[in-house]
């Protein structure tokens, strides 16, 4: 277990799931109604803690992507996938590279720019209070 911003739970673990593809991936998983309301809206506070630590983790040269996921949502999509214009999973965001950014719809995200050559990504039709 690890502790970060006041959420009562967090554990990792990694998962190999395509050493033929040289990816792997590292789940860290959250008590979901700490992020996620009854309504169906994300906590802004555990939205911003979640970016912050992303922002940290991206600038690891081994990391290419970041996405985020719910219990119920269908898991994380392949590098290869998102090169080809299908959209990371991000609930509620997700961290790609600029070269993966730009073979998304654009006009579907809200983005930020950041450091390593990220860009953090939030579906337009997620929303967070």
């Amino acid at each position: 277990c690890f502790e970060y911003g006041g959420f009562s739970e967090i554990r990792g673990f990694f998962l190999n799931n395509s050493p033929a593809d040289k990816e792997f991936t590292f789940e860290l998983v959250i008590p979901e109604d700490e992020v996620l309301a009854e309504d169906g809206t994300y906590r802004e506070k555990a939205v911003e803690k979640l970016k912050d630590f992303a922002r940290i983790l991206f600038i690891m040269p081994q990391v290419r992507t970041i996405q985020t996921g719910l219990e119920e949502s269908s898991g994380i999509v392949p590098e290869k996938e998102i090169m080809e214009g299908k959209m990371p999973s991000a609930y509620p965001f997700a961290i790609v590279s600029e070269k993966m950014f730009a073979q998304l719809n654009a006009d579907d995200y809200e983005a930020e720019h950041i450091n390593a050559g990220g860009v953090i990504i939030i579906p337009k039709k997620r929303k967070i209070k």
